[in-house]
């Protein structure tokens, strides 16, 4: 059950370079917070933006921090573990870890490391086009569910009636009820 956005970007000449600079557990990892405002949405947006600045600087990058209501949650604690919940963060509670590396563990083969630096060059010399392909890959490789949301959806799609064989994407659309910025009703759910 991939992620619609990986299913998207499966042709993406970009997350095989992600994933390059991410499994480079020789190479030092910039630290990017799961800040605790606004939607989750938008949290994933920021959050990839953030992680596109450290790959163009040179840098892995691990996530840090809470996604605020979402995984700032006992269920996740209890799933993490106290000790990686509190040092690390929740990301993983319902993704696949950003990055594999264990904090001064982890050389890497020599052609991990070639193809790290390789991606790593091309990140400094991007087109705006470029730019903007990398940010839609970073959103996928962000988006990559870890396989207990994958049972978790799994369950709910048999719950309700859906083949779970289907070989093909489930998507589901947010239809919000008006701009959250301008709408008076909203100054009540500011985020």
């Amino acid at each position: 059950l991939p992620s619609i956005f990986e299913h998207w970007a499966s042709g993406s000449e970009w997350l095989p370079r992600i994933a390059a600079v991410q499994g480079d557990c020789a190479l030092e990892a910039e630290d990017v917070p799961l800040n605790p405002g606004g939607g989750f949405a938008s949290k994933l947006q920021l959050v990839a933006a953030k992680a596109m600045k450290a790959l163009k600087k040179g840098h892995a990058f691990r996530l840090v921090g809470h996604f605020a209501g979402y995984t700032a949650i006992k269920p996740c604690e209890q799933v993490l573990g106290s000790t990686i919940y509190k040092k690390k963060g929740s990301y993983a509670c319902f993704f696949k870890p950003e990055r594999d590396c264990e904090e001064g563990h982890g050389k890497g083969e020599a052609s991990d490391q070639e193809a790290s630096k390789a991606a790593r060059t091309r990140f400094q010399s991007l087109s705006k086009a470029e730019e903007a392909a990398l940010y839609h890959a970073l959103e996928a490789y962000l988006f990559r569910l870890n396989d207990d949301t994958i049972e978790q959806f799994r369950a709910r799609q048999t719950r309700v009636g859906f083949d779970e064989n289907r070989n093909l994407p489930l998507a589901g659309i947010h239809a919000r009820r008006g701009d959250k910025v301008v709408d008076a009703y909203n100054r009540y759910y500011t985020s």
